[in-house]
């Protein structure tokens, strides 16, 4: 009969406090592969991330020559970057799929971390725990089958009576 194999080490199991580092990359074999979005389908939200910043270039430029007369430019700035939010929120929800993002990886992405560098390597910390179950899985059958073998061969009676009932 065969152990199981090792169990990998993470920062999240090994310690109780949060660490602020992804764990570090397992195997290149456990990546999940990316598929490109439509262009067309995410053009829209683009050309709207487009014009937000560019209205948030042209608030820069009226809060850096602010005077009595920009009041109202800013005011007429402020109110089309609320508009452009709201615009692109609506989008959002029409056309665009709820994605559950793991809290690891947004503590990561806050803390300037890559994110696609930090779900990769989530993702692959979770395929490495999940061949480390099934390893166990795996040996507890082993086990299993190994101990029915040595009760069949201690015990036939016994067990010949049980599997008759």
């Amino acid at each position: 009969m065969s152990a199981p194999p090792p169990r990998p080490t993470s920062a999240a199991s090994s310690s109780s406090a949060p660490s602020s580092r992804a764990p570090p990359p397992l195997s290149r074999t456990a990546s999940v592969p990316f598929t490109e979005p439509d262009r067309a389908a995410v053009a829209p939200a683009a050309a709207a991330v487009h014009s937000l910043l560019t209205t948030l270039t042209d608030m820069a430029r009226v809060t850096t020559h602010y005077g009595d007369a920009s009041d109202a430019k800013l005011a007429d700035t402020l109110a089309s970057y609320a508009q452009q939010l709201a615009d692109l929120d609506e989008y959002a929800r029409d056309h665009l799929m709820d994605v559950w993002v793991p809290k690891a990886v947004v503590d990561a992405v806050d803390a300037g971390a890559n994110p696609a560098r930090v779900t990769q390597n989530y993702l692959e910390s979770l395929a490495a725990e999940n061949q480390f179950t099934n390893g166990k899985v795996v040996a507890a059958g082993r086990f299993r089958s190994a101990l029915e073998d040595q009760l069949l061969a201690a015990f036939p009676d016994e067990l010949a009576a049980i599997d008759q009932q």
